[in-house]
């Protein structure tokens, strides 16, 4: 039976009752319905028309007759899907009576033809321009366009009715021929090797309409088959994924339907040849489905490197991963330029892999299974360096390549080799070795990594399928760390749990929604509910500045000051982590975290191991350590954090004093309807992802940062160019930026505020806390302050033996002294009131005055050089009065 007869006789509903044993419903408009596709599986769009016999999915654009509906089914071909139909419906098959295979020369003009029509179509250009494909490419992959108008064309070039009704370019209904392939339709060419045209596949330009030839012999194979690969050959479905692909210098073929058992069978002479194959399926469930069925099929072929030399294979089996997001790898290109995917290794089990070897070779060799594991786990997953220590990235896990017992039961559960065997050992020092001389040597990026070149930051999310986030102006992606293609490995931290990125949410709303919750439930003030904000989204811009000062949260008791600090905790870990741990804890915890906290740090708790690291936090500098166990070798510990200090008490210390920014809290900015701290903590902890979220995209909306924090360095170094925190003017300008873009989404009720107002008034309270705190705490200030109340009491003389200054001024205070006069005055003051004096020697307290000068005179004190006198110089102390 020719295959038209078998149309008539096999209509496309009676095939779903027979075959499938679905029936299909009536739908209106003369139509059927069948729910779900048997396709892509979507419901109410798959649609019969029993006057065509023609079938067509709205979601997935399969379409055609119950021959070709068959044959994408099955995964046959044109013949094969005859034969099947004839033998499931009891008819007789004649291989005779298949219709010959129609002439290539009028698919050549019909080629020609469309490629005519779609040289001087606007309509056909301008769909391609939002594709990206060129006019250049148009013409290389002899792109064209349907009219409707083929059939006259080709009756002109004088082929019999016979040859165009078996070509399937044209249709014939109720005695009347038509075109296949209607007007404004992309027509893509599928040729052989050779460049000879086989086949069509046309897509609508106006309409999601796809249709191709089903036609006698039709046996179309690639898309762009006549590109020949070199190493590499890249599978797609759609034609245009192809295009995309080798305008970035690869070589791509597109299925442009069904995996047929041809088309399998070529990507196996492909493979023999020694070129690797690639598929590229999109990210949906068509797309898995295709890729299972291509492994399936090429399972001899998915075995590691090593083991696929000993077969006598070079090709192999890969899968091109691209961000999940994005439907197909065109989509994915044209979305983000210069975007490059991973190819990961396809193998079959692991423990087969070592069946298969152990069976072709006539030994087994420790040396050449060490090299296997290596290649398979090199295929699956990725290992890299850090300082000697071999690591393995595996299934969103991350192992050190030791006898340690996770690395141990990973090698067991997908080997059955056990460590504890003798010959195990040579498998481990093969590993270890190889991973060594073949891997990249990484520094540990800890939670956070910024790419200042290409303005990207890589924020951790901490989440169990090991993701990272890549921040970047206008575009935000997410990928998994470690394995992804711009090579970023970030440690874990171990406080913050997963975060959850949406990416729909309104930004300016919950922009507004955290300054809402922020400056109702801290006890601090407006100004200062901001600084802590800023405080918080600077996070992300950590390595944008190298000193980030000690925030310290102050007040009285019960003023709300760690409650504060617990809120900023809770939103980026995802819990309240204010403790009291040692110094050696917080040096771990300030290179694994985003925000460290020491409560309760008064005076009296801050030893010289606090006060370094304190330091060490604050300017950015990097802690040296001696490797345990060694004599020789190092490690160094990088404080990649902000510091969050809360007490009652001042520092004392000028180095602590000058690196601090004091966030007064106060019972006067209690929320007169605080629910209590638990509910507000369990409220902050159900939006956390939401700010999380609303603080990566407003990063992402901040392109220049740079720029930005330098136009605000060059406004703190114009209008404070000495004020007290200078060192810390980079964090400033970070936090003035940042706030900035805030501002810019109405954050605040008031339109006058300006992140220009914000900074002056914070680095002016700042000095003013400052010259207050140092008048308090200065031990120069302090004693030289009780000298002059020992001249009021009028025994300077008498016990001291200090005389006051010829001419002095009936209201100021002056004498003259040596350092080492002035050393011995502290000493007796220190004794009589029982105080200590914190200087040991007269070269040590020389050198605090003329470090501390600033602070010295702004207490009201003059220090300035008289005479010298056998070598020692003498200074005139001379009390003005506070200065203001």
């Amino acid at each position: 039976m020719k295959a038209d007869e078998l149309k008539r006789t096999i209509t496309i509903e009676d095939y779903f009752t027979r075959v499938l044993n679905v029936t299909p419903v009536k739908k209106g408009d003369g139509v059927l319905d069948v729910s779900p596709c048997p396709f892509c599986k979507h419901s109410d769009c798959f649609r019969i028309s029993p006057s065509d016999q023609l079938f067509n999915c709205f979601s997935c654009n399969m379409s055609g007759d119950v021959i070709s509906l068959h044959q994408k089914l099955k995964g046959l071909d044109f013949k094969d899907a005859l034969k099947d139909l004839h033998e499931i419906y009891g008819l007789k098959y004649e291989e005779g009576k298949v219709s010959p295979v129609w002439k290539n020369t009028l698919l050549a003009d019909a080629w020609s033809y469309y490629v005519g029509k779609g040289s001087n179509s606007a309509i056909l250009k301008k769909y391609l321009e939002g594709r990206a494909v060129s006019e250049k490419q148009l013409k290389h992959y002899g792109l064209g366009v349907s009219d409707g108008k083929i059939t006259s064309f080709l009756q002109e070039k004088k082929y019999k009715k016979q040859a165009l009704l078996d070509s399937g370019l044209i249709r014939e209904k109720d005695g009347k021929q038509y075109d296949l392939f209607g007007r404004n339709l992309v027509i893509f060419p599928y040729c052989d090797e050779a460049g000879n045209v086989q086949h069509f596949k046309a897509r609508g330009i106006e309409s999601k309409n796809i249709f191709q030839l089903s036609a006698k012999d039709s046996t179309p194979l690639f898309f762009n088959m006549n590109s020949k690969p070199v190493d590499d050959l890249y599978i797609t479905e759609g034609e245009f994924d192809a295009i995309a692909l080798e305008k970035t210098g690869l070589t791509a073929w597109a299925t442009g339907g069904q995996l047929t058992g041809k088309k399998l069978a070529k990507l196996e002479k492909v493979i023999q040849s020694g070129v690797n194959v690639v598929f590229a399926f999109d990210n949906d469930e068509a797309g898995s489905k295709y890729l299972e069925k291509a492994l399936d099929a090429l399972k001899h072929f998915l075995l590691p490197p090593s083991l696929r030399k000993m077969q006598g294979n070079t090709g192999g089996v890969f899968r091109l991963s691209f961000p999940a997001e994005y439907k197909d790898v065109d989509e994915a290109l044209r979305k983000m330029p210069g975007q490059t995917f991973i190819k990961e290794a396809q193998f079959s089990p692991l423990i087969h892999c070592i069946m298969l070897y152990r069976e072709t070779v006539e030994k087994e060799s420790h040396n050449a299974l060490g090299r296997l594991i290596y290649d398979y786990f090199a295929g699956v997953g990725r290992f890299f360096v850090v300082d000697e220590a071999c690591y393995l990235l595996y299934k969103a896990y991350q192992y050190q390549v030791d006898n340690n017992l996770p690395f141990k039961s990973l090698i067991y559960k997908e080997t059955s080799i056990n460590y504890a065997d003798k010959s195990s050992k040579v498998i481990w020092e093969v590993l270890q070795a190889s991973i060594y001389n073949n891997s990249p040597h990484v520094e540990n990026s800890a939670w956070l990594y910024t790419n200042h070149l290409k303005q990207a930051i890589y924020f951790n999310l901490c989440n169990e399928a090991n993701e990272i986030i890549k921040i970047e102006p206008d575009n935000i992606s997410i990928m998994e760390n470690g394995s992804n293609v711009d090579n970023v490995l970030l440690l874990k931290s171990p406080k913050t749990k997963p975060i959850t990125f949406k990416k729909e949410i309104e930004l300016g709303k919950n922009l507004r929604d955290v300054f809402c919750f922020f400056s109702e439930y801290l006890a601090c003030s407006e100004e200062s509910a901001l600084y802590v904000i800023c405080l918080t989204i600077n996070t992300f811009f950590l390595q944008y500045s190298k000193a980030h000062g000690i925030n310290r949260f102050s007040g009285t008791q019960g003023s709300g000051k760690t409650e504060g600090a617990g809120l900023v905790t809770t939103l980026l870990y995802g819990q309240n982590f204010v403790t009291i741990g040692s110094t050696a804890s917080d040096y771990t915890d300030a290179a694994l975290n985003p925000v460290t906290v020491c409560d309760n740090l008064e005076i009296h708790n801050i030893t010289d191991d606090r006060r370094d690291f304190l330091l060490c936090v604050a300017t950015g500098i990097t802690r040296q350590k001696r490797k345990a166990g060694t004599d020789s070798k190092n490690i160094y510990e990088h404080a990649l954090t902000q510091v969050i200090t809360t007490s009652i008490e001042s520092f004392e210390l000028p180095e602590l004093i000058e690196r601090a920014i004091e966030v007064p809290f106060s019972k006067d900015y209690f929320c007169s309807k605080h629910p209590g701290p638990a509910f507000v903590e369990e409220t902050l902890k159900e939006r956390r992802d939401d700010f999380l979220s609303a603080f990566i995209l407003l990063v992402s909306k901040m392109p220049n940062f740079q720029d930005r924090k330098n136009k605000f360095l060059a406004h703190i170094q114009e209008v404070f160019p000495r004020h007290s925190k200078k060192r810390l003017n980079e964090h400033f300008a970070c936090l003035a930026a940042i706030l900035e873009a805030l501002l810019e989404h109405d954050i605040l009720p008031s339109p006058q505020v300006n992140a220009y107002k914000v900074l002056d008034s914070w680095i002016a309270t700042q000095e003013s806390s400052t010259h207050e705190i140092n008048e308090e705490t200065n031990p120069i200030v302090r004693f030289l302050n009780m000298i002059e109340i020992e001249h009021q009491k009028g025994v300077l003389k008498a016990e001291y033996h200090l005389e006051t200054v010829d001419g002095c001024p009936a209201d100021e205070f002056a004498v003259e002294v040596t350092t080492d006069m002035l050393l011995l005055i502290f000493n007796q003051i220190a004794k009589k009131y029982g105080i200590k004096n914190p200087f040991k020697s007269v070269r040590h307290l020389g050198i605090r005055i003329a470090n501390e000068k600033d602070v010295i005179e702004k207490a009201g004190w003059s220090i300035t050089k008289s005479r010298t006198v056998k070598g020692k110089r003498y200074y005139i102390l001379d009390f003005l009065g506070k200065v203001e």
